[in-house]
């Protein structure tokens, strides 16, 4: 196959809560001694209701694919961190969100070479507020998202973590454009996906081939590089069906030469200004 260029690009950050630790029933310190404390844990998170506690800053990436065949963007981050604020705040749940200017999309793809316009196609690895918020900046893309993610995108059921009634505009605004993903899909040559679940009933692995073999895109499948050092879903994943999660984690051991979680900012450590490929 021909050349394939892979880059991670920052479009955002959040955090999680001090729950990771409790999830897994350790101190911090006993986390990081046994490993198991995600790579941007900071004693220092101000939430937007006005607390402040321990954490973990996460980034929120999307990934540039290009391919001889079609430049491909991978989620498109949230709409704006003032707006999620609001939305989350009015469920109760404070949150705390950033984007600088530098990390808004279009400035991003910048730094790449390209424009939202440039796009052909953007592919969703699940819908939640954070992986599909900048979609209407992408104006000629054709959107793929898995078939068992729309409904819950479109009305969520207030039991249904991360989906925002307030958000659907953002997936009403591309319906025209929008096709529904069966299991396993090829989306252009050398860039497929399939249907992991796990994290939500629809969330998909996007794989890209290369001369260094699969490459794996994770979404929130697998948050952190905590969750592939040890291949458990914990201390800082939610998980809509557990079996699924491990098993997508099984598979991906077995078939992807490169494993990237969504949301680490160990990442660009590993990969300097997020160049995965080439």
């Amino acid at each position: 196959m021909g050349k394939v260029r892979l880059v991670a690009l920052v479009t955002g950050e959040l955090a999680g809560s001090r729950a990771l630790c409790i999830n897994a029933n350790l101190a911090p310190e006993q986390l990081e001694k046994r490993h198991l404390l995600p790579f941007g844990y900071t004693k220092e998170v101000r939430w937007s209701d006005g607390s402040v506690s321990d954490g973990v800053l996460k980034p929120v990436p999307i990934w540039y694919i290009e391919t001889p065949d079609a430049r491909i963007v991978v989620d498109t981050g949230f709409h704006d961190a003032e707006g999620i604020t609001e939305m989350r705040m009015r469920q109760g749940m404070p949150s705390y969100m950033r984007r600088p200017p530098e990390w808004e999309v279009p400035a991003a793809l910048a730094t790449v070479g390209v424009r939202p316009e440039d796009i052909d196609i953007v592919i969703l690895t699940h819908l939640h507020y954070d992986h599909c918020g900048s979609n209407a900046l992408f104006t000629r893309a054709r959107f793929y998202a898995h078939q068992a993610e729309i409904p819950l995108a479109l009305a969520p059921p207030p039991w249904a973590q991360h989906y925002l009634a307030d958000h659907a505009d953002h997936l009403i605004d591309i319906r025209d454009r929008l096709y529904p993903l069966g299991d396993v899909e090829t989306i252009v040559p050398g860039v497929w996906t399939w249907r992991a679940g796990g994290h939500t009933p629809g969330s998909i692995i996007v794989m890209v081939e290369c001369d260094k073999g699969p490459v794996a895109i994770m979404g929130d499948v697998m948050h952190d590089y905590v969750n592939l050092d040890n291949w458990w879903p914990g201390p800082g994943n939610n998980f809509w069906n557990l079996d699924e999660l491990l098993s997508a984690y099984a598979r991906v051991r077995r078939e992807a030469r490169i494993i990237l979680p969504g949301h680490d900012w160990k990442l660009w450590k590993l990969f300097p200004g997020g160049r995965v490929l080439p």
